[in-house]
């Protein structure tokens, strides 16, 4: 611990501080020099770096899972687990007759997965750019700008927001597909059209529904290994999967960020075309059998459980963080709008030095048919439990809430990058 010199005085001068002897760096300092190392600026110079180390490390990671898709999907790095087959088995004897039952249907059902894969890539993408845009334009509320290793270096909130979702979502959507993926070639599920697809022996295909034996990958005529490879990973669906995935994220953006009333029927619209779209996708992959029903749902139920936590629990519903000062001075304000008896003057309304000292709410008023305790003894304890539940704390959130919604530059998204 610091001393204090015997030389000091007490006027108007900056006390010197020294560290006792044989200290690293025992020289005498200011007061204003110690005040430097707590100082707004010096830690917004600390957070800036760590934000650059930490966007340094996820974007070493994204990189890892994308490697890691890679080997997956487009090579044969990893083995697939290979079950034998019966000719007999109607699971896997999808015909082409009955893929020619959706032909009445545009262009066929059969859309290829590689434009379904880059929908679901890009239009997420171009909705959130849109949207960000349009609220930078039109937001009356201040921007946050985010300060990196200097003063000069500033990331506007627009970039900032950008980056975080973007980022965000193609870190899930990644390891969505890593996780189908890897579930895919430990199950080894054969499609519907297996038999189609392997153009099986017919000899070896009588000799074993005789002797009841069961068959392998030698016995197709298919020489083609990516068609036999995919041909066996059935379970779960991808499409299902990377299409759920897009559409939630882009439902909760739409009603997280976009929280502007005017567009009520619009975000309904969107919402409802996304996940709708996500469904057909589906069901023209049952349809057309490419895929079993099972095999849908749990890649929906996969895509859906990776966009929920993504969007709830990590960029908080696309909302901007707002800070224990700022929410208190909110209610501050609410409460004078609408309790107007109890702030006659709101010339005392300016943020305070120490917001928990001098909040204050009043009390709640006594619900409608209010019985007192001595009257109450003869009530059961569930009826007791119910009426003890004032309804003052759930009214006065939804306040709030009602509050934050009028104001534009509470609009938006998470608290950090």
């Amino acid at each position: 611990m610091s001393t204090i010199s015997e030389d000091q005085n007490y006027n108007n001068e900056p006390m010197a501080y020294e560290f006792p002897d044989g200290h690293a760096g025992s020289r005498p300092f200011s007061m204003s020099e110690a005040s430097d190392f707590g100082s707004p600026w010096r830690r917004g110079h600390r957070q800036g770096i760590l934000i650059c180390v930490t966007f340094a490390i996820e974007f070493l990671l994204l990189i890892f899972v994308i490697i890691i898709e890679y080997f997956l999907r487009w090579t044969d790095a990893f083995p697939l687990r290979r079950q034998n087959f019966s000719c007999s088995d109607p699971e896997i004897s999808c015909s082409s007759h009955d893929q020619q039952l959706m032909a009445d249907f545009a262009f066929g059902a059969n859309v290829p997965d590689s434009v379904i894969y880059v929908l679901s890539f890009c239009v997420p993408g171009f909705v959130v750019f849109i949207g960000e845009l349009g609220l930078c334009t039109f937001s009356e509320g201040q921007q946050k700008s985010v300060r990196l290793v200097n003063r000069d270096c500033k990331v506007p909130q627009v970039g900032r927001r950008l980056l975080r979702f973007l980022g965000v979502f193609l870190f899930g959507i990644f390891a969505l597909m890593l996780f189908v993926d890897v579930t895919k070639l430990l199950i080894g599920r054969l499609r519907p059209d297996f038999l189609h697809t392997c153009r099986v022996n017919v000899a070896l295909c009588n000799t074993s529904l005789s002797s009841g034996l069961s068959l392998d990958d030698s016995a197709c005529l298919n020489t083609d290994t990516t068609e036999i490879r995919a041909a066996r990973t059935s379970f779960p669906s991808l499409t299902s999967a990377l299409t759920s995935y897009a559409a939630i994220f882009l439902s909760v953006y739409v009603h997280g960020a976009l929280r502007c009333h005017v567009v009520r029927i619009l975000r309904a619209f969107l919402v409802l075309v996304f996940i709708m779209l996500s469904l057909l996708s589906g069901l023209a992959e049952v349809g057309r059998c490419h895929s079993h029903w099972t095999d849908v749902a749990v890649g929906f139920g996969v895509g859906v459980v990776m966009s929920t936590y993504l969007t709830v629990a990590v960029l908080n519903q696309f909302r901007e963080h707002v800070t224990q000062t700022e929410m208190l001075h909110m209610l501050r304000l609410f409460m004078a709008d609408h309790c107007m008896p109890f702030y006659e003057d709101k010339a005392h309304l300016a943020r305070p030095s120490d917001p928990l000292t001098s909040m204050h709410i009043p009390r709640p008023h006594l619900p409608p048919g209010h019985i007192p305790g001595h009257l109450r003894r003869s009530e059961s304890p569930k009826s007791q439990r119910r009426r003890n539940q004032s309804t003052f704390q759930r009214d006065l959130s939804q306040s709030v809430d009602y509050y934050r919604r009028h104001h534009p530059y509470l609009q938006g998204a998470a608290a950090h990058m």
